[in-house]
């Protein structure tokens, strides 16, 4: 938990060094899932109810884990950045704000998350 506040805090600092976003690092457009970093944001802001990291359990255990809200049947793109975006939807404890940028950053993170083979872990 210390290296996490560590980590976080540097990426803070970083963050508020940088005066606008790179033009020669582009991102790439879908991201395979085991090269895939985790967004501070995610690691700051959900890793402490919701399992993040493929092969991991919740610390919340009535939060699903990342990897089964991705694989979750009909989800989509759009349909996950809606839920994101709309805060009526959260339960009380997931109160958080997130802007557009913070849904699209954790919607595309997620979504890396998705398997051919997956098979919910057992709680």
């Amino acid at each position: 938990m210390r290296m996490r506040s560590v980590l976080a805090l540097a990426l803070l600092a970083l963050t508020a060094c940088q005066t606008g976003k790179l033009a020669s690092a582009p991102a790439p457009a879908q991201p395979d899932a085991s090269q895939a970093e985790i967004p501070a944001l995610v690691e700051t802001t959900c890793s402490s109810c919701h399992a993040i990291r493929r092969d991991e359990l919740s610390p919340l255990t009535r939060a699903p884990s990342f990897v089964d809200i991705a694989n979750s049947h009909g989800l989509t793109h759009d349909t996950l950045v809606a839920y994101l975006s709309d805060a009526h939807n959260y339960p009380d404890v997931m109160d958080v704000e997130l802007d557009a940028a913070d849904v699209e950053a954790i919607a595309n993170y997620m979504l890396t998350l998705r398997s051919e083979d997956y098979r919910r872990m057992p709680s």
